[in-house]
């Protein structure tokens, strides 16, 4: 549902005859304001209200749902909700959501879903979606589920800079010379544009610390996505989210979903617990752990085996390791018998 998030990632520059680059000084300007704000905003505690509607076919006609079309899905339209919680300390980060969610073939009740990330490991757990839990350890692409349209405006706002965590290089983009008033305000446009003839559209308030207030996702055939971005002042963490909408057009011929998100509780820079940033497996989680390769891969939690996801180095690393001592000790030993079958020098 969520294909905006792969083509955030991954952009290429646009043709010159297309846009220019932001002039020096507002390029300056905007890097200053979002350095500033990442250097405020140590940590974060957002508590989150999510209401969506999924409109009649919507799931059946979009490109990414994988759904035969000869099925109506869904056979009306649907409203959900859901509360989300999203924690950041450093590069630590934790989302959580806990209501009625997609599982890929229907919507479920009662989903929990909690994802740890840092640095180079994301670690997930789920409830609800499946007839057991879930769980999976991964170190590639570790902030994706953070990127997500859910969360993505609190990166934007607290983590706009950091390579692991931005959508988008401030060098990748390219100023349209556009202005538009959005909400009462007068907004830039920046474009983010690529091979395939789509690309993203960032509008940005430079009365406010140059915050992104709209992003556009458009395609080629033109129907895409827009996130819309209202925010709030904050004597800590400056310009914070308060709501944001999410509208999917991806379908062929009509709306696939609008998601609206409001802020229901906030801190910033308080401390977060420790436990925040852990998660045990309860028995009879399968989990999969996308560091190893082969059937090491897949694993069942058991009431003597309960494991954080912490873990310990897999047998991989610690064959890796024997092998490196056993062929040290080898050449050691080659060399030495080498040296005792030398002749002795002539005297």
């Amino acid at each position: 549902m969520r294909v905006v998030l792969a083509i955030l990632v991954a952009g290429l520059f646009l043709p010159a005859v297309a846009a220019q680059a932001p002039p020096t000084d507002i390029r300056d300007q905007i890097e200053k304001a979002w350095k500033a704000r990442e250097d405020r905003v140590r940590t974060a505690d957002i508590q989150i209200q999510m209401t969506a509607t999924w409109f009649k076919g919507g799931m059946t006609f979009s490109p990414a749902s994988g759904i035969p079309k000869v099925k109506i899905v869904p056979p009306e339209d649907t409203r959900t909700t859901a509360k989300l919680r999203f924690v950041l300390d450093g590069l630590k980060c934790r989302v959580e959501q806990a209501g009625t969610l997609w599982n890929g073939t229907e919507f479920r009740d009662d989903v929990m879903q909690t994802t740890l990330m840092n640095k180079d490991i994301c670690k997930r757990l789920e409830f609800g979606r499946l007839p057991v839990p879930r769980g999976s350890i991964d170190n590639k692409d570790t902030y994706f589920f953070a990127r997500m349209d859910d969360y993505r405006p609190l990166l934007y706002w607290a983590r706009s800079l950091h390579p692991a965590m931005r959508s988008f290089r401030i060098d990748d983009l390219k100023s349209s010379g556009v202005t538009s008033v959005i909400a009462g305000r007068v907004c830039r446009q920046l474009i983010l544009a690529r091979e395939a003839s789509d690309r993203d559209e960032y509008w940005v308030d430079p009365g406010r610390d140059w915050v992104v207030v709209r992003e556009v996702y458009v395609p080629p055939n033109g129907r895409g996505t827009q996130l819309d971005i209202e925010y709030q002042p904050d004597s800590s963490g400056g310009w914070i989210p308060k709501v944001w909408t999410f509208r999917n057009n991806l379908a062929a011929d009509r709306p696939v979903s609008v998601q609206q998100y409001t802020v229901t509780g906030y801190s910033v820079n308080a401390p977060i617990a420790h436990e925040d940033f852990e998660i045990t497996f309860p028995p009879g989680t399968e989990v999969i752990d996308s560091r190893l390769q082969g059937p090491e891969r897949y694993f069942t939690v058991t009431s003597e085996t309960p494991q954080r996801l912490d873990p310990a180095p897999s047998r991989l690393v610690w064959v890796y390791v024997a092998v490196t001592v056993f062929c040290s000790l080898l050449v050691i030993v080659v060399a030495y018998r080498k040296r005792r079958s030398w002749p002795s020098p002539a005297v």
